[in-house]
Protein backbone atom coordinates (compact mmCIF):
# COMPACT_ATOMS: atom_id res chain seq x y z
CA UNK A 1 0.00 0.00 0.00
CA UNK A 2 1.31 3.44 -0.94
CA UNK A 3 2.41 5.64 1.96
CA UNK A 4 2.51 9.41 1.93
CA UNK A 5 4.55 11.83 4.05
CA UNK A 6 1.80 12.24 6.65
CA UNK A 7 1.69 8.48 7.25
CA UNK A 8 5.51 8.33 7.54
CA UNK A 9 5.52 11.14 10.11
CA UNK A 10 2.84 9.40 12.14
CA UNK A 11 4.77 6.11 12.01
CA UNK A 12 7.92 7.73 13.42
CA UNK A 13 6.31 9.93 16.07
CA UNK A 14 4.01 7.27 17.51
CA UNK A 15 6.88 4.78 17.87
CA UNK A 16 8.03 6.40 21.13
CA UNK A 17 6.73 5.40 24.58
CA UNK A 18 3.42 7.05 25.54
CA UNK A 19 3.43 9.23 22.42
CA UNK A 20 0.01 10.44 21.34
CA UNK A 21 -1.45 12.55 18.58
CA UNK A 22 -3.84 15.48 18.79
CA UNK A 23 -4.93 18.32 16.57
CA UNK A 24 -3.77 21.83 17.36
CA UNK A 25 -4.64 24.86 15.21
CA UNK A 26 -5.54 22.57 12.33
CA UNK A 27 -2.28 20.60 12.41
CA UNK A 28 -1.41 17.28 14.12
CA UNK A 29 0.80 17.58 17.19
CA UNK A 30 2.60 14.69 18.86
CA UNK A 31 3.12 14.88 22.59
CA UNK A 32 4.15 12.86 25.60
CA UNK A 33 2.47 13.45 28.94
CA UNK A 34 1.11 16.81 27.80
CA UNK A 35 4.31 18.14 26.25
CA UNK A 36 4.64 18.50 22.47
CA UNK A 37 7.75 17.09 20.84
CA UNK A 38 6.70 17.41 17.18
CA UNK A 39 4.27 19.39 15.03
CA UNK A 40 3.47 18.29 11.49
CA UNK A 41 2.68 21.47 9.56
CA UNK A 42 1.62 21.71 5.92
CA UNK A 43 1.43 25.03 4.08
CA UNK A 44 1.36 27.06 7.27
CA UNK A 45 -0.17 30.44 6.40
CA UNK A 46 0.59 29.76 2.75
CA UNK A 47 4.34 29.19 3.15
CA UNK A 48 4.18 26.07 0.91
CA UNK A 49 6.25 23.97 3.32
CA UNK A 50 5.72 20.35 4.30
CA UNK A 51 7.63 20.26 7.55
CA UNK A 52 8.14 19.12 11.12
CA UNK A 53 8.69 21.62 13.92
CA UNK A 54 10.84 20.04 16.62
CA UNK A 55 12.26 21.23 19.94
CA UNK A 56 16.04 20.97 19.72
CA UNK A 57 18.98 21.10 22.10
CA UNK A 58 20.61 24.54 22.59
CA UNK A 59 22.71 25.64 19.62
CA UNK A 60 21.29 22.93 17.33
CA UNK A 61 18.95 25.23 15.44
CA UNK A 62 21.62 27.69 14.36
CA UNK A 63 24.03 24.93 13.39
CA UNK A 64 21.66 23.10 11.07
CA UNK A 65 20.02 26.19 9.53
CA UNK A 66 23.39 27.62 8.55
CA UNK A 67 24.91 24.32 7.43
CA UNK A 68 21.92 22.95 5.45
CA UNK A 69 19.45 25.73 4.65
CA UNK A 70 17.76 23.55 2.00
CA UNK A 71 16.68 21.05 4.64
CA UNK A 72 16.31 23.13 7.82
CA UNK A 73 14.78 26.50 8.77
CA UNK A 74 13.68 28.57 11.74
CA UNK A 75 9.94 27.97 12.24
CA UNK A 76 7.57 30.79 13.23
CA UNK A 77 6.36 31.26 16.81
CA UNK A 78 8.48 28.49 18.37
CA UNK A 79 11.68 29.36 16.53
CA UNK A 80 12.57 31.91 19.20
CA UNK A 81 12.62 29.04 21.72
CA UNK A 82 15.20 27.11 19.72
CA UNK A 83 12.86 24.80 17.79
CA UNK A 84 14.10 23.45 14.47
CA UNK A 85 12.11 23.30 11.23
CA UNK A 86 12.72 20.23 9.06
CA UNK A 87 11.67 20.08 5.39
CA UNK A 88 10.13 16.71 4.54
CA UNK A 89 9.76 17.00 0.77
CA UNK A 90 13.23 18.24 -0.24
CA UNK A 91 15.21 15.04 -0.23
CA UNK A 92 16.31 14.71 3.39
CA UNK A 93 16.96 11.06 4.27
CA UNK A 94 14.22 9.62 6.46
CA UNK A 95 16.75 8.05 8.80
CA UNK A 96 17.87 11.56 9.65
CA UNK A 97 14.26 12.68 10.05
CA UNK A 98 13.70 9.89 12.59
CA UNK A 99 16.93 10.86 14.38
CA UNK A 100 15.81 14.49 14.79
CA UNK A 101 12.39 13.40 16.07
CA UNK A 102 14.10 11.16 18.64
CA UNK A 103 16.23 14.12 19.79
CA UNK A 104 13.06 16.19 20.18
CA UNK A 105 11.38 13.44 22.21
CA UNK A 106 14.39 13.23 24.53
CA UNK A 107 14.21 17.01 25.07
CA UNK A 108 10.69 16.93 26.58
CA UNK A 109 9.93 13.38 27.78
CA UNK A 110 10.24 12.40 31.46
CA UNK A 111 13.52 10.72 32.33
CA UNK A 112 11.78 7.48 33.25
CA UNK A 113 10.68 7.11 29.63
CA UNK A 114 14.09 7.90 28.18
CA UNK A 115 16.37 5.70 30.30
CA UNK A 116 16.00 2.67 28.04
CA UNK A 117 14.92 4.46 24.86
CA UNK A 118 15.90 2.39 21.81
CA UNK A 119 17.48 3.90 18.68
CA UNK A 120 15.28 5.73 16.22
CA UNK A 121 12.94 3.57 14.18
CA UNK A 122 13.87 2.77 10.59
CA UNK A 123 10.93 3.09 8.19
CA UNK A 124 10.37 2.63 4.52
CA UNK A 125 10.44 6.04 2.85
CA UNK A 126 7.06 7.34 1.66
CA UNK A 127 6.26 6.85 -2.01
CA UNK A 128 3.83 9.77 -2.18
CA UNK A 129 4.43 13.40 -1.29
CA UNK A 130 1.30 14.87 0.27
CA UNK A 131 -2.38 15.22 -0.48
CA UNK A 132 -2.57 18.17 -2.95
CA UNK A 133 -5.70 19.34 -1.17
CA UNK A 134 -3.67 19.80 2.03
CA UNK A 135 -0.76 21.49 0.29
CA UNK A 136 -3.01 23.92 -1.58
CA UNK A 137 -6.56 23.94 -0.14
CA UNK A 138 -7.79 26.36 -2.79
CA UNK A 139 -6.96 23.88 -5.56
CA UNK A 140 -10.07 21.86 -4.71
CA UNK A 141 -12.91 21.69 -7.20
CA UNK A 142 -15.23 23.50 -4.81
CA UNK A 143 -12.80 26.36 -4.22
CA UNK A 144 -12.24 26.80 -7.94
CA UNK A 145 -16.00 27.17 -8.43
CA UNK A 146 -16.68 29.60 -5.56
CA UNK A 147 -13.61 31.82 -5.10
CA UNK A 148 -13.47 33.32 -8.63
CA UNK A 149 -17.09 34.48 -8.39
CA UNK A 150 -16.51 36.04 -4.98
CA UNK A 151 -13.33 37.68 -6.29
CA UNK A 152 -15.16 39.14 -9.30
CA UNK A 153 -17.85 40.73 -7.14
CA UNK A 154 -15.51 42.06 -4.46
CA UNK A 155 -13.17 43.67 -6.99
CA UNK A 156 -16.12 45.34 -8.73
CA UNK A 157 -16.69 47.53 -5.64
CA UNK A 158 -15.05 50.98 -5.52
CA UNK A 159 -11.40 50.97 -4.40
CA UNK A 160 -11.50 47.27 -3.49
CA UNK A 161 -8.32 45.21 -3.76
CA UNK A 162 -7.16 41.65 -3.14
CA UNK A 163 -4.46 40.64 -0.69
CA UNK A 164 -3.39 37.66 1.41
CA UNK A 165 -3.60 37.28 5.18
CA UNK A 166 -2.07 34.25 6.89
CA UNK A 167 -1.85 32.58 3.49
CA UNK A 168 -5.51 33.07 2.52
CA UNK A 169 -7.04 35.50 0.02
CA UNK A 170 -8.81 38.52 1.47
CA UNK A 171 -10.45 41.58 -0.07
CA UNK A 172 -10.04 45.06 1.31
CA UNK A 173 -12.00 48.30 1.12
CA UNK A 174 -9.07 50.68 1.15
CA UNK A 175 -6.96 49.20 3.97
CA UNK A 176 -9.78 47.40 5.78
CA UNK A 177 -10.54 43.72 5.14
CA UNK A 178 -14.22 43.09 4.40
CA UNK A 179 -14.20 39.50 3.02
CA UNK A 180 -12.02 36.42 3.23
CA UNK A 181 -11.73 32.73 2.36
CA UNK A 182 -10.61 29.82 4.53
CA UNK A 183 -10.57 26.05 4.15
CA UNK A 184 -10.06 23.83 7.18
CA UNK A 185 -10.71 20.10 7.47
CA UNK A 186 -11.73 20.08 3.81
CA UNK A 187 -14.54 22.60 4.41
CA UNK A 188 -14.56 25.84 2.39
CA UNK A 189 -15.83 28.86 4.31
CA UNK A 190 -16.28 32.57 3.57
CA UNK A 191 -15.95 35.32 6.19
CA UNK A 192 -17.80 38.64 6.34
CA UNK A 193 -18.55 41.31 8.91
CA UNK A 194 -22.27 41.41 9.81
CA UNK A 195 -22.38 42.90 13.32
CA UNK A 196 -23.34 41.22 16.58
CA UNK A 197 -27.11 41.47 16.09
CA UNK A 198 -26.99 39.74 12.71
CA UNK A 199 -24.51 37.20 14.10
CA UNK A 200 -27.08 35.99 16.60
CA UNK A 201 -29.73 35.58 13.90
CA UNK A 202 -27.53 33.82 11.36
CA UNK A 203 -26.09 31.25 13.74
CA UNK A 204 -29.51 29.64 14.02
CA UNK A 205 -28.59 28.06 10.67
CA UNK A 206 -25.99 25.29 10.65
CA UNK A 207 -24.26 26.86 7.65
CA UNK A 208 -23.14 29.79 9.79
CA UNK A 209 -20.82 29.91 12.77
CA UNK A 210 -18.87 32.55 14.65
CA UNK A 211 -15.20 32.30 13.57
CA UNK A 212 -12.25 32.24 15.91
CA UNK A 213 -10.17 35.38 16.43
CA UNK A 214 -12.59 37.66 14.49
CA UNK A 215 -15.96 36.56 15.86
CA UNK A 216 -15.91 38.95 18.83
CA UNK A 217 -15.71 41.85 16.34
CA UNK A 218 -18.96 40.91 14.61
CA UNK A 219 -17.72 38.58 11.88
CA UNK A 220 -19.55 35.51 10.59
CA UNK A 221 -18.34 32.42 8.74
CA UNK A 222 -20.46 30.78 6.02
CA UNK A 223 -19.83 27.14 5.06
CA UNK A 224 -20.11 26.78 1.27
CA UNK A 225 -18.56 23.35 0.83
CA UNK A 226 -21.85 21.62 0.03
CA UNK A 227 -23.98 24.41 -1.41
CA UNK A 228 -23.78 28.12 -2.11
CA UNK A 229 -26.26 30.88 -2.94
CA UNK A 230 -24.30 33.59 -4.72
CA UNK A 231 -27.04 36.16 -4.20
CA UNK A 232 -26.65 35.56 -0.48
CA UNK A 233 -22.86 35.76 -0.71
CA UNK A 234 -22.95 39.02 -2.66
CA UNK A 235 -25.36 40.52 -0.13
CA UNK A 236 -23.09 39.56 2.78
CA UNK A 237 -20.06 40.98 0.98
CA UNK A 238 -21.88 44.24 0.27
CA UNK A 239 -22.98 44.68 3.89
CA UNK A 240 -19.43 44.08 5.07
CA UNK A 241 -17.97 46.42 2.43
CA UNK A 242 -20.31 49.26 3.40
CA UNK A 243 -19.28 48.88 7.04
CA UNK A 244 -15.58 49.42 6.31
CA UNK A 245 -15.69 51.69 3.22
CA UNK A 246 -14.89 55.38 3.43
CA UNK A 247 -17.49 58.01 2.58
CA UNK A 248 -16.04 58.69 -0.86
CA UNK A 249 -16.28 54.98 -1.66
CA UNK A 250 -19.90 54.86 -0.51
CA UNK A 251 -20.71 57.95 -2.58
CA UNK A 252 -19.16 56.36 -5.64
CA UNK A 253 -21.00 53.11 -4.95
CA UNK A 254 -24.29 54.99 -4.74
CA UNK A 255 -23.60 56.74 -8.04
CA UNK A 256 -22.72 53.49 -9.77
CA UNK A 257 -25.82 51.82 -8.36
CA UNK A 258 -28.19 54.47 -9.73
CA UNK A 259 -29.81 53.56 -13.05
CA UNK A 260 -28.59 55.69 -15.98
CA UNK A 261 -30.91 58.49 -17.06
CA UNK A 262 -33.28 57.59 -19.86
CA UNK A 263 -32.10 58.78 -23.27
CA UNK A 264 -34.52 61.19 -25.01
CA UNK A 265 -34.70 61.29 -28.78
CA UNK A 266 -33.94 64.69 -30.30
CA UNK A 267 -36.98 65.96 -32.20
CA UNK A 268 -37.43 68.96 -34.44
CA UNK A 269 -39.37 71.91 -32.97
CA UNK A 270 -43.08 71.62 -33.67
CA UNK A 271 -44.38 73.50 -36.69
CA UNK A 272 -47.03 76.15 -36.14
CA UNK A 273 -50.40 74.70 -37.04
CA UNK A 274 -53.82 76.19 -37.47
CA UNK A 275 -56.09 75.17 -34.69
CA UNK A 276 -58.91 73.02 -35.95
CA UNK A 277 -62.19 73.30 -34.17
CA UNK A 278 -64.18 70.18 -33.76
CA UNK A 279 -67.61 70.65 -35.16
CA UNK A 280 -70.56 68.88 -33.57
CA UNK A 281 -72.42 66.48 -35.80
CA UNK A 282 -75.50 68.73 -35.80
CA UNK A 283 -73.54 71.62 -37.25
CA UNK A 284 -72.11 72.14 -40.71
CA UNK A 285 -69.83 74.84 -42.01
CA UNK A 286 -71.35 77.23 -44.50
CA UNK A 287 -68.58 78.08 -46.99
CA UNK A 288 -70.43 81.02 -48.25
CA UNK A 289 -71.34 82.67 -45.00
CA UNK A 290 -68.47 81.54 -42.94
CA UNK A 291 -70.88 80.89 -40.09
CA UNK A 292 -72.20 77.84 -38.32
CA UNK A 293 -75.70 76.90 -39.41
CA UNK A 294 -78.04 74.49 -37.75
CA UNK A 295 -79.20 71.79 -40.06
CA UNK A 296 -82.85 70.84 -39.83
CA UNK A 297 -84.84 68.37 -41.86
CA UNK A 298 -88.13 69.34 -43.32
CA UNK A 299 -91.10 67.12 -43.65
CA UNK A 300 -90.27 66.39 -47.30
CA UNK A 301 -86.81 65.14 -46.39
CA UNK A 302 -84.86 68.20 -47.58
CA UNK A 303 -82.54 70.11 -45.40
CA UNK A 304 -83.18 73.69 -44.51
CA UNK A 305 -80.47 75.92 -43.10
CA UNK A 306 -81.25 78.53 -40.55
CA UNK A 307 -78.67 81.21 -40.18
CA UNK A 308 -77.18 81.72 -36.82
CA UNK A 309 -77.75 84.87 -34.88
CA UNK A 310 -74.02 85.18 -34.34
CA UNK A 311 -73.42 86.66 -37.83
CA UNK A 312 -75.73 88.72 -40.00
CA UNK A 313 -75.07 89.20 -43.68
CA UNK A 314 -77.86 91.68 -44.40
CA UNK A 315 -76.98 95.30 -44.84
CA UNK A 316 -79.18 98.00 -43.48
CA UNK A 317 -80.16 100.63 -45.94
CA UNK A 318 -78.79 104.07 -45.17
CA UNK A 319 -81.40 106.66 -44.25
CA UNK A 320 -82.16 109.27 -46.86
CA UNK A 321 -80.24 112.49 -46.53
CA UNK A 322 -82.11 115.31 -45.01
CA UNK A 323 -82.74 118.24 -47.25
CA UNK A 324 -80.63 121.12 -46.30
Amino acid sequence: MAKDIAAAVREICLSFPEAAERMSHGSPDFHVRGKAFASFVVNHHGDGRVALWLPAPPGTQLHYVEAEPDHFFVPPYVGTRGWLGVHLNKGLDWKRVAHHVREAYLAVAPKKLTLELPPAIVIKPPTQSIDPDLLDPLSSKRAKAVVPQLREFCLSLPEASEDTAFGWPVWRAGKKTFAGVHRYNRRLTLQFWVGHDMQAMLTFEKRYRIPAYMGHNGWIELDVEDDVDFDEVRQLALVSYKHFALKRMLDRLAMESEPPPAKTRATAPPRPTTRTLSTPASLSMSPKLGTYASTKKRADGRSASTRSDRSKSTKTKSAPRANR
